[in-house]
């Protein structure tokens, strides 16, 4: 029961993404937000916001905002769907071909029928003109003519072999109608876009809880942009709230090739083992998290709560009240002092254990 109400807590932690912004103001509502340099996706990171920044747009440059927080820090933020204006009209259905592409494929389908029609209408006169022909030489052979074909077997032949020829086209059309008819996996279609409308929409549809179609549309930005640590990151947010832990892990393993030293990569790591029931190497995971970015929150209170379920109630609530010092929101704070008040219950047992 405990483990399950910490797993539950755990899984809320999975960072969020750039966050949003009204037309003049906003404020970081998840763990952190990276402030780039430039408006360019790759440009050099010159500083991380916590939860809860506020920041001013001063410009705006297509999907960048230049903004300003509250410690005079300026750069620029990649605006994600909570960042768009609140009546942008919503995506449509994605459709895997449009209406002139059926159009074309019934009609090819249709051609395809008639030249078989018409293949087996050829085929069936040609047959009776054989038949017909056979039954007149019988009856009246000629002997100029003996061993030699007529001019009406001539024809006859020359319509057999037109008929199998159109046969085999329409064959083959319709083969190739069927082909068309069958539909083609998004992750094989041309690629549209850059890395980064792809990044974006991906981030869109993550936050509508559309995991399938945002993992998508992530596969087809990191095909754009493989060595982007970011990208594999959500690659794995999108596969661990699929249910895939072990895939969730391996992508977050490749991010933190790439960006060996971010907080975010490594605490989502921690998550990933702590599911696995790897409580060592989740511990690990966090405290590097900690190590690489101390005024990051969530690995504080991710770790805590391990060394709750492993009975190491003193750390645990160390690590709460570090978590606490962040201010986080309401809901989280409730959390976290409900927890601290569970494992200072548990002190006195754990004491009493030790010592026996």
């Amino acid at each position: 029961m405990l483990k399950n109400i910490a797993r539950a807590l755990v899984m809320t932690a999975l960072l969020g993404l750039p966050l949003s912004a009204s037309a003049r103001t906003g404020v970081v509502r998840g763990s952190y937000v990276n402030l780039r340099s430039d408006s360019r996706f790759n440009s050099p990171i010159i500083g991380r916001k916590m939860r809860g920044d506020s920041y001013r747009v001063i410009f705006e440059d297509k999907k960048w905002l230049k903004v300003v927080f509250d410690d005079k820090t300026e750069g620029w933020l990649y605006q994600t769907s909570t960042e768009l204006a609140p009546d942008t009209p919503p995506e449509p259905a994605p459709v895997v071909a449009s209406a002139s592409a059926e159009t074309d494929k019934k009609a090819e389908a249709a051609k395809a029928a008639e030249a078989a029609k018409a293949a087996k209408a050829a085929e069936k006169a040609a047959k009776a003109g054989k038949t017909d022909k056979s039954e007149k030489t019988e009856k009246t052979p000629d002997k100029a003519s003996a061993g030699k074909k007529t001019e009406d077997e001539k024809a006859a032949d020359k319509k057999a072999a037109d008929a199998k020829a159109a046969e085999a086209k329409a064959a083959e059309a319709a083969q190739k109608t069927a082909k068309l008819a069958k539909p083609i996996p998004a992750s094989v279609v041309e690629v549209s876009g850059s890395a980064e409308e792809l990044y974006n929409e991906a981030i869109r549809l993550y936050e509508k809880k559309q995991y399938v179609q945002a993992l998508d549309k992530n596969m087809q930005a990191i095909k754009k942009a493989p060595q982007n640590a970011e990208i594999l990151n959500n690659i794995g947010n999108c596969q661990f709230k699929l249910g895939k832990i072990d895939e969730a892990l391996e992508s977050w393993k490749a991010a933190l090739k790439i960006s060996p030293r971010s907080g975010k990569i490594s605490n989502n790591l921690g998550i990933a083992y702590y599911q696995l029931d790897k409580n060592k190497d989740a511990v690990e995971f966090y405290k590097k998290a900690i190590l690489f970015e101390p005024d990051f929150p969530d690995p504080y209170y991710n770790l805590a709560s391990v060394y709750g379920f492993t009975g190491k109630f003193a750390d645990a609530i160390m690590n709460y009240r570090k978590f606490l010092e962040f201010s986080p929101d309401t809901t989280m704070k409730k959390l976290a002092e409900e927890r601290i008040a569970y494992c200072e219950r548990q002190l006195p047992k754990a004491a009493k254990k030790t010592s026996q």
